[in-house]
């Protein structure tokens, strides 16, 4: 299998195990600075299309004999290459076997980006509230992980997926981290009061100032049963 991959097995005499070591290279962007989670402070490092290449990047920074990073395919055709990452002295063990599930279980002939992967594996629910969170951050996927969240990099996509996520990630900055704890606070807050006037104030200036009074409706009504 190994040479079929394009890698290189290693026999030691007296050992009943060969090492499949990845020997090939391939052409590949180097790492450059985040298009979309911009900060001031802080690392400018970003994910890159190469697996073994995003994989050491979190390894650099969580220098920790804990963080597991299990390899698996998905795929019938493409056999598309997907890195589970987690620390295995914090991570639920619950929650990194069904991570392990569900990309075992997908009966499916491709992978071709992360995004299809968050599809896949999310289950469907009436509200349609994301279940994960994508990030092209090295030290935000970190972070996840010392709070005992699973990564997923899935090779050729500079993204990693963090599972599972929660209502508070989504309105969480990287450059939350950089700051004092009362101003960061303080701006999830405005995040939060933003996010609770986007959806709500609309619907009540629709119903209270745009609607027209009930007599006039009920006259409308009666005009056109009139005519």
């Amino acid at each position: 299998m190994a040479s079929t991959h394009g890698n290189c097995a290693l026999f030691v005499d007296t050992l009943n195990e060969a090492f499949d070591i990845e020997v090939k290279g391939f052409k590949q962007r180097s790492i450059d600075s985040p298009n979309n989670e911009i900060v001031i402070k802080g690392p400018h490092e970003a994910f890159v299309e190469n697996i073994r290449t995003n994989t050491s990047l979190l390894r650099r920074i969580v220098n920790n004999e804990n963080l597991i990073i299990e390899n698996l395919e998905v795929g019938e055709i493409t056999k598309t290459k997907c890195a589970v990452c987690y620390l295995k002295n914090i991570t639920n063990t619950d929650l990194v076997n069904e991570v392990k599930y569900r990309l075992n279980n997908l009966e499916i002939d491709s992978l071709l980006s992360a995004g299809e992967l968050e599809q896949l594996v999310v289950e469907s629910n009436a509200l349609g509230i994301p279940e994960t969170i994508s990030t092209e951050r090295p030290d935000k996927a970190a972070k996840y992980l010392l709070k005992g969240r699973v990564i997923v990099i899935v090779n050729g996509t500079p993204y990693g997926i963090i599972m599972p996520s929660i209502l508070i990630d989504f309105l969480t900055s990287p450059e939350d981290t950089n700051m004092k704890v009362n101003f960061a606070n303080f701006l999830r807050g405005l995040r939060f009061l933003a996010a609770f006037i986007t959806l709500l104030l609309p619907r009540i200036i629709c119903s209270h100032y745009l609607l027209p009074p009930r007599n006039t409706t009920n006259r409308t009504s009666l005009f056109h049963f009139s005519i």
